[in-house]
């Protein structure tokens, strides 16, 4: 996992369309403290927004209270590039890698087609959740940018690099 401040260089030597190309995959948000005060669902009387995202806590500070510092950021990429899907949980054969007690060896399946994204929950031991909804394991639902995805105990948010791009050049003034 990299900080999110690890992409404002690629962030400010890029335009927005040259980012997505470079990043065609989704990106998984996660904080130490959860993102739960950082990004939470559209409500029209907050502001900053990105997309159906409002940013909160844009205040300086360090540690897990500053998105500068404490937030997480993994790249939703296959292993093999001729997959159309991801896997993540703890073993090293995972696609991405949760180093994380709560979860699962082979946790859950983030995959694709021409009709968007789907999560998929593997039979885990701690579950998988979509914004609050427990899934029912091998049963593929759809993804889009913003959802929180719940993996055992962490707390994920969902964006593909369209709505990835414009919270780093906000986060950090870009």
């Amino acid at each position: 996992m990299k900080t999110i401040d690890q992409y404002v260089d690629l962030c400010r030597g890029t335009t927005l369309d040259q980012f997505c190309e470079q990043h065609p995959h989704p990106f998984l948000l996660l904080s130490a403290e959860s993102l739960v005060n950082f990004i939470r669902p559209y409500d029209a009387a907050k502001t900053p927004t990105v997309d159906r995202l409002v940013i909160g806590g844009l205040g300086e500070g360090n540690g897990a209270d500053s998105p500068k510092e404490g937030y997480k950021v993994v790249e939703v990429t296959p292993s093999d590039p001729s997959s159309t899907r991801v896997s993540l949980g703890f073993a090293d054969s995972c696609d991405v890698r949760l180093d994380d007690p709560s979860i699962s060896r082979l946790h859950a399946w983030l995959a694709w087609t021409s009709h968007g994204y789907y999560l998929e929950d593997n039979n885990s031991t701690a579950g998988t959740t979509l914004n609050g909804t427990i899934l029912e394991p091998g049963h593929a639902v759809s993804v889009t940018p913003g959802d929180r995805i719940g993996l055992g105990t962490m707390d994920l948010v969902f964006m593909s690099a369209r709505e990835f791009y414009p919270l780093v050049m906000l986060l950090f003034g870009i």
